[in-house]
């Protein structure tokens, strides 16, 4: 194999992962932010606490209201 093949390749393999990393680096990035931004609210608002018994039975409905239609397709 010529020695321009080889570089080629390395070339096109050093471009698809620096492409992932920055799309990896980036939804990294975006899910910190996203996280910092819900840590503010629950310490801005700590009342929001008294509300996770409720969306745990909302989730619990759900689940049960829509899992079964959701696992039959499967």
């Amino acid at each position: 194999m010529p020695k321009i093949s080889l570089l080629r390749k390395l070339g096109q393999w050093v471009l698809l992962t620096g492409i992932v990393g920055v799309l990896i680096g980036s939804a990294c990035a975006l899910f910190l932010w996203s996280l910092d931004q819900v840590t503010r609210i629950r310490l801005d608002h700590p009342a929001l606490l008294w509300l996770l018994p409720a969306a745990g039975v909302a989730i619990g409905w759900l689940t049960l209201r829509v899992g079964p239609a959701i696992n039959s397709g499967n």
